[in-house]
């Protein structure tokens, strides 16, 4: 069978060394049998992306909820991913509280180079979508701001108030 052969040929490349090679097999045998735990389980050390190796982890579960190797794999990786996050949010938190302080200096264009910036990389507070709706020049970049502030912040009437007036000029110039 194909399959085995390759689980065979790609277990001798990881242990080899190979580990992209082995990688490459490895996926091409989940491609061709889903529901391979040996692969899924050699791919969660093959794979580069954390969360890559979470979802083959979480594959090997799905596949056999009994693999304590796997759950406990999976509990480590999980923490190192809360880990990373919290990082990042922390880093965020600290760019939005330097764009603050660019703009209450008048460095406006900074503070708006660096909202933009923490904006387009997601995942971020409701301050940060009011930061640059304050900062932000054009109509639909403001009003933009606005709608995520306010999928945020639903009950910030002042934002919602002050989108409600941007489209009425919007749509009655």
């Amino acid at each position: 069978m194909r399959e085995d052969t390759l689980l065979q040929q790609a277990i001798s490349e990881a242990r080899a060394g190979h580990e992209l090679t082995a990688r490459d097999i490895f996926l091409e045998v989940v491609e061709i049998n889903p529901r391979s735990e040996i692969a899924w389980m050699w791919l969660t050390g093959l794979l580069d992306d954390l969360d890559d190796c979470i979802y083959a982890c979480q594959m090997v579960l799905d596949i056999n909820p009994g693999n304590t190797s796997a759950a406990q794999y999976l509990d480590q990786l999980q923490v190192k991913k809360q880990k990373q996050l919290d990082e990042q949010r922390r880093h965020t938190e600290d760019d939005i509280q330097q764009a603050h302080e660019l703009a209450r200096t008048n460095q406006r264009d900074a503070a708006l180079s660096l909202i933009r910036d923490v904006t387009r990389k997601g995942n971020v507070s409701a301050d940060a979508w009011r930061l640059l709706a304050s900062l932000a020049p054009e109509m639909d970049e403001r009003s933009h701001a606005l709608e995520k502030l306010l999928a945020l912040a639903p009950q910030d009437t002042k934002a919602r108030h002050e989108l409600n007036r941007l489209q009425h000029f919007k749509n009655n110039p």
